[in-house]
């Protein structure tokens, strides 16, 4: 199947084809709200046929919000793959930290009904839980090829929460 060139309108469920280099692709997934993506832990010659079915049964390496610019022409839609009852209705929770106290909160949303809001947390809290921040085409794409190469982030790196209050334990590890 071929991919749609040009400028793409995001689309939940939209399935696109996203260039590593060297001959390479990886996949992602448009979720609810429409920023949050599903990015895959498959890679695939760019002379291969795409398999939506393929990547649907794909394991799913990491969520993170990404701008729009990817969606400009730089990843191709390759297909479709219709959102679930439970990935519409899905609560998306992340962290944020704040850069002058040091305060953790957690942020959740619920894109189906637009409800969102903020709550205080500890480390313990956001253990697992993705920094709130919208990434842009080429971040993603390293962070892709670093987890398809099985390699630490440094984007995720940075963006892991800092030691608040050392006294009280709060220390990242």
């Amino acid at each position: 199947m071929a991919g749609e060139r040009g400028r793409l309108r995001r689309r939940e469920g939209d399935v696109v084809s996203i260039p590593l280099g060297d001959g390479m692709r990886g996949y992602a997934r448009v979720l609810a709200g429409q920023t949050l993506v599903a990015f895959y832990d498959l890679a695939q010659r760019e002379d291969e046929d795409v398999d939506v079915d393929q990547i649907a049964q794909a394991e799913e390496a990491f969520r993170i919000c990404v701008d729009d610019m990817p969606f400009r022409g730089r990843w191709t839609r390759v297909g479709s793959i219709p959102l679930t009852d439970a990935e519409r209705d899905a609560v998306q929770r992340f962290f944020k930290q704040d850069p002058l106290t040091g305060e953790l909160t957690i942020y959740w949303e619920r894109p189906a009904t637009g409800e969102w809001g903020e709550m205080p947390a500890t480390l313990a809290d956001i253990a697992g839980l993705e920094c709130a921040a919208v990434w842009s085409a080429e971040h993603a794409e390293e962070r892709l090829l670093d987890h398809l190469a099985g390699r630490p982030s440094r984007w995720v790196d940075d963006l892991k929460p800092r030691p608040n209050n050392p006294a009280e334990g709060d220390q990242i590890g």
